[in-house]
C-alpha cells in the first residue's frame, strides 16, 4: 500500500547525491500510515540527510514525523537540514 507521499514527484533538493540515498529517500515516503523505517550505516554515508529529507517531505505533506538517535547531536542535526 502506498501513501500519497510515495506517488508525488519528489523535490529535487531532497533527492540524495546517490542511488542509496536516493532509494532511502523513496522507502520512506512509501511508508504506510505508522510505518517505520530504521536508517543505519557508517559514518558519513548520508543517513542524516535523508531523514531530513525524508521528514520535510513528510512535514510538508501535513503528516507528523518522530525522530530518535542514541545521541542529541544528531537529532539536533536533522532539525537543522
Amino acid at each position: 500500500m502506498q501513501t500519497p507521499l510515495a506517488s508525488q514527484d519528489l523535490h529535487e533538493e531532497a533527492l540524495g547525491q546517490d542511488l542509496w540515498q536516493t532509494e532511502g529517500l523513496k522507502r520512506a515516503l512509501s511508508l504506510p500510515p505508522y510505518g517505520f523505517l530504521a536508517v543505519e550505516d557508517p559514518p558519513g554515508t548520508g543517513k542524516t540527510s535523508i531523514i531530513a529529507a525524508a521528514a520535510r517531505e513528510i512535514a510538508t505533506a501535513g503528516g507528523k514525523v518522530l525522530t530518535t538517535s542514541l545521541t542529541n547531536v544528531a537529532v539536533e542535526r536533522i532539525l537543522k537540514l
